[in-house]
């Protein structure tokens, strides 16, 4: 009953697996080859796109990039064609004198921009166009009596001495000047200060009167001693511009000093340190609004308008020939009001200064 049937037991013998056959064990290597290539390819294609993608980049930048033509940026002519700039009065003409190049290359200049700002000045510096705001700025520097109106914009006002201060009820400019009559008690000091004392004294008395706008603040200053050293002279001319426009100095139709100077004593009181003040500032509008810009002729173009007379001669020298130490660009600002801000060149020499205008004349009207 329980025995096995014979062909029951047959059928359990055990199965044995068959080795891998030689046609499987050729697809399996031809696999591996095949793996082999692709790799092999791949690493090519990457280093050949490598190499063509750096190749690419060196030249675009090395070679394309530097080689393009530079983009022109044209002028926008804001204010229209300009008036030709107010160049100073000349007694001599440029024409007069012999020029030689003795600049630091021998040669004219070669950084000269194609364009240049031309700025809108606004009129008013300080806001007295009531007689009481100039009766109180003349308080302040000391001028009590007045005013004396001279004309509706002009007052004059005086103190007990005599001394006299003129200003403008439209743009707040003034001068003024000291009686010395009384003066013989007055302390004073045994020498001058020294250039950087001096100019940092007139800032501070600026600031304290409230006449230190923030472009005067950081503008240059200058002395000019009245004896051949400090220990020598009596008195000082001190001035201050305005600060750079555009890293371009500002000038004035005196050159040696700007439109605000004063006479400096040697007096240790406050009211008679200063006894010839001269006051006259333009506000310059330097926002996106307040700018235009034009084309600048040549420096060969206005080296040949100052040899031919239509330049002028701002400091006079005692020699028919000049030789040209700095040749610049500069911006000039005038006593009078005038609405925009032009660039000049100026050719500085020893003893010698002459101005040309820098807009080329084809955006100026006619």
């Amino acid at each position: 009953m329980f025995g096995l049937d014979k062909s029951a037991v047959e059928t359990t013998r055990t199965v044995k697996v068959s080795p891998i056959s030689s046609k499987e064990n050729m697809t399996l290597t031809e696999a591996a080859k095949i793996t082999k290539k692709v790799l092999l390819f791949s690493s090519i294609f990457i280093v050949v796109s490598l190499t063509i993608w750096l190749s690419y980049r060196f030249y675009y930048y090395n070679i394309y990039l530097p080689n393009l033509p530079p983009v022109e940026i044209l002028p926008d002519y804001k204010f229209g064609p300009l008036s030709p700039p107010a160049l100073p009065e000349s007694s001599v003409s440029s024409s007069n004198f012999s020029y030689s190049l003795d600049t630091e290359t021998g040669n004219l200049p070669t950084n000269i921009p194609k364009l240049m700002k031309v700025y809108l000045s606004t009129p008013l510096s300080v806001n007295l166009r009531s007689s009481s705001a100039a009766k109180e700025l003349a308080e302040n520097l000391g001028f009590p009596l007045g005013p004396e109106v001279i004309n509706p914009t002009l007052h004059k006002f005086n103190d007990e001495l005599g001394s006299e201060i003129t200003i403008n009820l439209e743009n707040g400019n003034f001068s003024f000047f000291r009686n010395l009559a009384n003066t013989l008690d007055i302390p004073r000091l045994e020498t001058l200060a020294t250039r950087e004392k001096i100019i940092e004294n007139f800032k501070g008395f600026l600031n304290e009167k409230g006449l230190l706008n923030e472009s005067l603040r950081t503008g240059r200053g200058e002395v000019i001693y009245g004896g051949q050293n400090i220990a020598d002279s009596e008195s000082a001319i001190v001035t201050v511009w305005p600060k750079d426009l555009d890293q371009y100095v500002i000038v004035t139709p005196q050159f040696s000093t700007g439109l605000i100077k004063a006479s400096v004593s040697k007096y240790s009181e406050e009211k008679y340190i200063y006894l010839n003040f001269d006051f006259t500032f333009w506000p310059i509008d330097e926002n996106e609004g307040g700018f235009g810009t034009y084309p600048v002729k040549a420096v060969t173009e206005a080296f040949e308008e100052l040899k031919g007379g239509e330049g002028v001669v701002v400091i006079d020298p005692q020699t028919p020939n000049v030789s040209l130490r700095k040749i610049y660009l500069a911006y000039l600002v005038s006593f009078e009001y005038l609405p925009y801000i032009q660039p000049i060149y100026v050719f500085e020499g020893e003893n010698y200064v002459g101005y040309v205008g820098a807009i080329r004349k084809d955006s100026l009207a006619r």
